[in-house]
Formats: C-alpha cells, sequence, structure tokens
C-alpha cells in the first residue's frame, strides 16, 4: 500500500517586483495575493501573508513574505521580516515548512543585486536555506526553446557558469519555470505539478525547515555581529578595568573610615563593567 503523501508547507521569498505574490496565486490555483503588474523597488506585500489550497487530496500553504528591496541589503542587520514576524510563522507552522521558493525573473540577468538578495537570505535563514530552496523562474512565457540553443529549460539551467551555477547546485539543482500570465489552465497545472515534484524530492527524507533551524540561524547571526565588535569592545572593556584598578589603588592609600565606601563604588563599577559585557555578548559567548 502507497504511503500517503503528506500536506505541503511554502515560504516565498525574493526581491521586490519578480512575481512573488503572481507566483502564489499560481500555486494556490486562484487570485488572493495582491500583486502589481510593474517591476520594482516597492513590495505590494508589507507584511506577510498566508493562504492555503487543496491540490488532488493534498493541502498546499502558501506564506507570501515582503519583497526585499535594495535598501535592505544596505543595511548591517535588516530584514523585510521582524523577528516577531519570523516567530510567528514558525508559531503557526511548528512541523516546519518543506521548502523556501526563492524568485527569479527568467528575462534578467543574475546581477549584484541578486547575489546580495541570496546572501541576505542566508544570513536571515541560515545556511540550511540552500538545503529547503527551490528557484522558481517567472516570466517563463519569454522562455521559448524553438528560438534558443536549448532544447529544455533544465537545459538552459546546465550552462549557467559563475555564482549563479553556484547558487543552483547549493539548491540541488531544483529549478522550475512559471508563466503566471497564461490563461492555459493545463500549462498552469503542469507548472504547479513539476512543482510538487521537487518538494516531494526534496522531502523524500521527511525533513522540514522548522523554528530550530531558525534559532540556530538567529545565533550564528548573533554571533557573527558580536564578532565584529569584539576587538572594540574588548578595548572598551580593558580600559574601563584599568581605570578601576587605578582607583583601587587611591582606596589602598585613602583614609580607613573612606575605603569602605570607595571600595563599595568600585565594587558596583566593576559589576556594571561585567553586566555590560555579558549584554552586549548576547549569548553568544563571544565574550568569554
Amino acid at each position: 500500500m502507497a504511503t500517503p503523501r503528506r500536506d505541503i508547507k511554502l515560504i516565498i521569498v525574493g526581491k521586490t517586483g519578480v512575481g512573488k505574490s503572481a507566483t502564489g496565486n499560481t500555486v494556490l490555483g486562484r487570485y488572493h495575493f495582491k500583486s502589481s503588474p510593474c517591476a520594482g523597488n516597492a513590495s505590494v506585500t508589507n507584511t506577510f501573508e498566508k493562504a492555503s489550497t487543496c491540490n488532488r487530496g493534498r493541502i498546499i500553504t502558501v506564506v507570501d513574505c515582503p519583497g526585499i528591496k535594495d535598501t535592505d541589503l544596505n543595511e548591517e542587520d535588516g530584514s523585510v521580516l521582524t523577528d516577531d514576524a519570523k516567530k510567528q510563522i514558525f508559531a503557526d507552522a511548528p512541523e516546519g515548512f518543506d521548502a523556501f521558493l526563492l524568485v527569479f525573473l527568467f528575462s534578467v540577468r543574475y546581477t549584484k543585486e541578486y547575489v546580495q538578495t541570496v546572501a541576505h537570505l542566508k544570513q536571515q535563514f541560515g545556511g540550511e536555506f540552500f538545503r529547503f530552496c527551490i528557484l522558481a523562474f517567472t516570466h517563463g512565457d519569454a522562455y521559448d526553446a524553438t528560438e534558443t540553443e536549448y532544447e529544455s529549460f533544465p537545459g538552459w539551467i546546465n550552462t549557467q557558469e559563475g555564482s549563479f551555477k553556484t547558487l543552483v547546485e547549493a539548491c540541488g539543482k531544483r529549478c522550475v519555470l512559471f508563466d503566471n500570465k497564461t490563461k492555459d489552465e493545463t500549462k498552469r497545472t503542469s507548472q504547479v505539478d513539476q512543482l510538487i515534484k521537487l518538494i516531494d524530492q526534496r522531502s523524500a527524507l521527511g525533513l522540514r525547515y522548522t523554528g530550530d533551524h531558525l534559532k540556530m540561524a538567529e545565533f550564528v547571526r548573533a554571533r557573527n555581529r558580536v564578532e565584529a565588535k569584539r576587538h572594540l569592545i574588548k578595548a572598551e572593556s580593558e580600559e574601563e578595568n584599568g581605570l578601576i584598578k587605578q582607583h583601587l589603588d587611591t582606596v589602598k592609600s585613602s583614609e580607613p573610615k573612606k575605603q569602605l565606601q570607595l571600595l563599595a563604588g568600585l565594587k558596583r563599577r566593576g559589576e556594571t563593567l561585567c553586566h555590560r559585557i555579558k549584554e552586549l555578548d548576547d549569548g553568544t559567548g563571544v565574550l568569554k
């Protein structure tokens, strides 16, 4: 007896204007996520949205995240999703998600901004992001095998080079082409079937990206942030520690009646320093 296939949970991410929401609507088989026909630097989605559909007896849940703007990439620890929003997404799905659907425009080159977008997502979701990632290319209507030297979309994928090839390989060559404009129901169904096939292949081991993966990504991000400031924090702490020692020498030469009062003040100062170091360490252990 065949094992029944489980329901699917999917998170859609990518730059603004690449057709994330339209792709989500194609997966749902209906219009739900608001999408803009014009690519740009303004995301129609300001916070995450969630919707579900039933496909051949399986519930498919889609989470559409805000588009990543170029300004997000310039922030040291910027994110299109707040920590609370990310926690809410995974609180609503404690069993985790089968895949991230990273959306690109087929008709646009893999530019520096796209490279930065991928790095941004890795920072937010950790190195495991690629293990659960499927690359979706929109504007599939721009691809016509009869007008190219490649017999198929996979053939085109296999000819890619450089950083884009590295990304494709990191994602296990899981790529799907979407034409979200087509009115051909057979084609729309075929696109979703191909996506589901890739998800099922990736999910064969029964693993999902869970809140535990997110917590590990947040820990690594915090550790890197503290590590970047470690030398400055160390210098400031050593300076304050040196001043405390200097004042301690002053206490020794003070009148006995004043020594206890002065020592109490130095103790508070030392405790404040220790508390500040612990606070700046943020539980990473970098400053121990």
